[in-house]
């Protein structure tokens, strides 16, 4: 994953300032965050196995490479969408 370049990037600062889905030149995806956990969260355990949360919820191996920054070989077509979408919701029910 190393020797690819970014063919689309969507920010997500809804989620949080600095989070990104990257789209590069393979197909692959790479998902960056700010900060992780986000600045917003205030439940301990709702990132403790985030990878393994996050692949489960894509259907897609994710593979952590650093606290903040998790790549997808193979996503599906719809791996964007239903990334943000969950994303945005998990936001929704853990930043109160």
């Amino acid at each position: 994953m190393d020797d690819v370049d970014v063919s689309e990037e969507h920010t997500l600062d809804e989620f949080d300032i600095g989070t990104s889905i990257m789209v590069m030149t393979d197909g692959s995806l790479r998902l960056r965050f700010g900060l992780m956990p986000p600045s917003w969260h205030h439940d301990e355990g709702a990132f403790e196995s985030f990878e393994d949360r996050l692949a489960s919820a894509l259907g897609v191996e994710v593979e952590g490479l650093d606290t903040e920054f998790f790549g997808i070989a193979r996503p599906k077509p719809d791996t964007v969408t239903t990334l943000r979408t969950w994303l945005l919701e998990l936001k929704r029910v853990h930043a109160r």
